[in-house]
């Protein structure tokens, strides 16, 4: 049985003290382990596990290692809940439990199965309080008593995300959304079709420390430097700026000059931005012409470095599969559409060293995922939001001192185009319109610098 570091088991301790609690610690300080061995000492085996469905087979391993009751993975078919013996734990993805508006019958009936524990992880994925999966979420606060809530990142964009969590763990506390906004933050009045919608905008002064206090009372916040540390200064990224090709430089001119963007629908102009970032990455996704100097950079650089153990991101499934398959090296490859059982496979041949390149896209591998083992984090390519890209990034941080080797960090860009533009926004918290505008801003620049 594998054992706990110091802050570990005082985070267990503080979690018997509370039935309902919230880890918001950052990610790769063990809230898994700290979590399970919490639910051993109660003694709590009548569980439900909601995490995202790529992280179900994860959590029966992590919790039968650290617990050493049994876990049932709820499959996508129909099941009867009944035949699941009351021990067993019972793991359920999101989409699973919130069903559709019309219908819920997983819901329901976890509801009637009455799990004396509650386990999300993940759980900023519950903050739009109007959600059908905090809706779902929420049918558990008068029945169950023991309630946990993890995630590294509680407010993914705005600091009121925050009251769907705390409200699903401290309902009397956290009762009504407006009181939590009126007394926190300011409000603003925005018009949308001619009516008016009010909406919070900032902290009221001295409120964030408010906030953060009652945290700190009702939660645990590990930070990675207080506590693992012997972990060296996260090293500052690499940068390898390529030229583009010929055919690269036809194709996305082409592209830019295709549309007028004045008058355009918003889609039209994320498609183009699209093919505009696959170009970059490599023509031939597009059925286009051309070397993609990306992948012969990398190929290079595995042929320099085969001792070195490493990922591979980038956000689009077809770069990865295009670069499995012209690499001349095994490599396993995370994207959304391998099962989550081939997964947990997949890591352990990586983190064993059987494979020494693992090719993952960025939103499948932001989660759940151990991967310290890897020297290096390549990425081929950056897209807000910057939550998703430090999430992929950490996954190699190691979380043991014995396991703790230099890391580093390389962006593969092509200079000067939206490409390198698109790095330089990553850690940026850009919405959809402002994004949209920036790439307009690009487009017009290009334009002008050909002349046009």
């Amino acid at each position: 049985m594998p054992t706990l570091r110091e802050y570990q088991r005082a985070n267990v301790q503080k979690m018997l003290e509370n039935d309902c609690i919230g880890n918001f610690s950052e990610q790769r300080t063990g809230k898994t382990p700290t979590t399970c061995t919490a639910l051993k000492e109660r003694n709590i085996k009548h569980t439900m596990i909601v995490c995202p469905a790529s992280l179900m087979y994860v959590w029966k391993r992590e919790y039968e290692l650290w617990t050493g009751f049994k876990a049932f993975v709820l499959p996508t078919t129909s099941f009867n809940l009944s035949t699941i013996p009351y021990d067993t734990a019972v793991i359920v993805n999101y989409e699973k439990l919130r069903g559709t508006s019309k219908a819920q019958p997983v819901c329901d009936a976890l509801v009637k199965w009455q799990p004396e524990a509650i386990v999300i992880d993940e759980a900023h994925r519950m903050k739009d309080r109007k959600s059908l999966t905090a809706l779902a979420l929420n049918k558990f606060i008068a029945i169950t008593p023991v309630r946990i809530a993890l995630t590294g990142t509680p407010a993914t964009n705005k600091p009121w995300d925050i009251w769907s969590i705390l409200h699903w763990l401290f309902p009397n506390q956290y009762s009504s959304y407006w009181k939590f906004i009126q007394q926190y933050f300011y409000e603003e009045t925005i018009w949308v079709a001619g009516q008016a919608h009010r909406q919070p905008a900032r902290f009221k002064p001295g409120m964030e420390r408010l906030l953060q206090a009652n945290l700190d009372v009702n939660c645990v916040q590990n930070k990675r430097k207080d506590v693992m540390t012997w972990l060296p200064d996260q090293e500052k990224p690499t940068e390898v700026q390529l030229p583009l090709n010929k055919q690269q430089e036809l194709a996305i001119n082409s592209l830019i000059n295709y549309f007028e963007y004045k008058h355009i629908i918003t889609q039209t102009v994320l498609d183009n931005m699209i093919r505009v970032r696959q170009v970059c990455s490599a023509p031939a996704i597009l059925d286009l012409k051309g070397k993609s100097p990306k992948l012969e950079w990398l190929e290079q650089y595995i042929k320099d470095y085969p001792e070195k153990s490493i990922l591979v991101f980038s956000n689009s499934k077809k770069m990865l599969y295009y670069v499995q398959k012209e690499l001349k090296v095994p490599t396993d490859i995370i994207c959304g559409d391998v099962p989550a059982k081939t997964r947990v496979d997949i890591v352990s041949r990586f983190q064993g060293g059987a494979v020494k390149v693992l090719l993952c896209q960025t939103q499948a591998c932001k989660e759940g995922l151990t991967l310290d083992t890897a020297d290096v984090s390549i990425f081929l390519d950056t897209y807000p939001p910057c939550a998703d890209y430090l999430q992929a990034r950490d996954r190699m941080i190691a979380t043991t001192p014995e396991r703790n080797k230099p890391k580093e960090i390389i962006h593969v860009m092509m200079q000067g185009t939206y490409d390198e533009k698109l790095y330089r926004l990553v850690d940026k918290n850009i919405d959809e319109a402002s994004l949209i505008n920036d790439y307009k801003k690009y487009i017009a620049e290009r334009r002008e610098a050909n002349g046009e």
